[in-house]
C-alpha cells in the first residue's frame, strides 16, 4: 500500500487554513488539503524514474499530437493552456496537480476522457497523448516509449528536473 505521512508543517498548514475558513475566510477543506499536498511536494522514491529521465520518444510525442488535437484540444486548447471546460495541461499548475505516479494521469485520461465520450481512447493513444503532453511541458524525450502497463506506476511526475 502506498501511504504518505503528512509532515508537521503540512498538518499546520491544514489547521491554519481550516481555522481561517471557519472565521469567514474563503478557504475550504479542499483548499487546506491542496495546500498540504503542495507542502508535501511529491518526490520520486530513491532509485525510481521521473518524467525528466527520457521516458517517451519524439516519435511517440508526434503520434500523440493528432489524437490530442482531435479529442482533447476543444476543452484543453491546442496550446494546452486550458479553457472554460478543461484544466491546463501545461506549466506549473499541471505539474503540481499531477505530482506523483504518472499512472494516475494515465488512468484519468483513459477512463474519463474525452469528456463527451469517456473511456473511448485506446490504451496506446493514451500513452501517445501523454508523450505529447510531456513534450509540450518541456520534458526531454529519450529512446524509450511509454507503454500502457504497470510500468507507469514507477514513473513519477515532479515539478522540477532532478539536479545533475
Amino acid at each position: 500500500m502506498n501511504t504518505r505521512v503528512l509532515t508537521r508543517g503540512a498538518l499546520a498548514t491544514v489547521g491554519v487554513l481550516l481555522i481561517l475558513g471557519t472565521c469567514g475566510g474563503a478557504f475550504t477543506a479542499a483548499t487546506a488539503w491542496a495546500a498540504a499536498a503542495q507542502e508535501i511536494a511529491a518526490t520520486a522514491p530513491p532509485g525510481s524514474k521521473t518524467i525528466w529521465t527520457g521516458v517517451f520518444s519524439d516519435a511517440q510525442a508526434l503520434r500523440g499530437e493528432k489524437p490530442y488535437v482531435e479529442k482533447c484540444a476543444y476543452c484543453h486548447r491546442a496550446d494546452l493552456s486550458g479553457g472554460e471546460i478543461g484544466r491546463p495541461l501545461k506549466g506549473v499548475p499541471f505539474l503540481i496537480r499531477w505530482e506523483g505516479k504518472l499512472g494516475n494521469l494515465y488512468f484519468k485520461i483513459g477512463n474519463t476522457m474525452p469528456q463527451d465520450k469517456p473511456a473511448t481512447l485506446e490504451p496506446g493513444e493514451v500513452t501517445d497523448i501523454l508523450g505529447f503532453i510531456l513534450k509540450m511541458n518541456g520534458v526531454p524525450s529519450g529512446t524509450a516509449e511509454l507503454t500502457p502497463d504497470p510500468s507507469l506506476e514507477t514513473i513519477f511526475v515532479t515539478r522540477d528536473a532532478p539536479a545533475p
